[in-house]
């Protein structure tokens, strides 16, 4: 048996995303009149819709909306998600620093800016405590 969706078809009207494959109906009644679609499609559907935000130790699937460097060469970002969602201090501004003396500051700035230019979604992870939220690392996916 297929998991899926029922589209009932009643008096040759068709309710159907798929009216394109009826050739005078015939489509229909090989199936009974009843069109199915698989339960597949209603997933891949759902995972186009994109969910971000920010919790714990990390912003998930979030844009770049504010970089800017500081005067000592600190970099802070703001980003779509609420960064005072997590578990660092993100401050009354709620931004996330990232220190020019961190492991691969300009490889990390690098992905930043060019995820800010494109408007492309990140992934930031935050190290762990109550202090500052600094970045720990970020990563890309298409």
């Amino acid at each position: 048996m297929m998991l899926g969706v029922d589209i009932f078809v009643r008096n040759n009207i068709y309710a159907s995303p798929f009216n394109s494959l009826k050739v005078g109906g015939s489509f229909l009644k090989k199936y009974g009149g009843f069109m199915r679609v698989p339960l597949f499609f209603v997933l891949l559907f759902l995972s186009s819709i994109s969910w971000s935000d920010c919790d714990g130790t990390s912003c998930t699937g979030v844009k770049v909306n504010r970089l800017f460097v500081t005067t000592t060469g600190n970099l802070s970002i703001g980003t779509s998600g609420s960064e005072k969602n997590l578990d660092c201090d993100a401050g009354k501004s709620g931004y996330i620093k990232l220190e020019r003396d961190a492991p691969n500051f300009n490889q990390i700035y690098s992905l930043l800016l060019a995820a800010h230019t494109s408007e492309k979604t990140l992934w930031v992870r935050t190290y762990d405590g109550d202090g500052p939220c600094k970045i720990l690392y970020v990563v890309s996916d298409l």
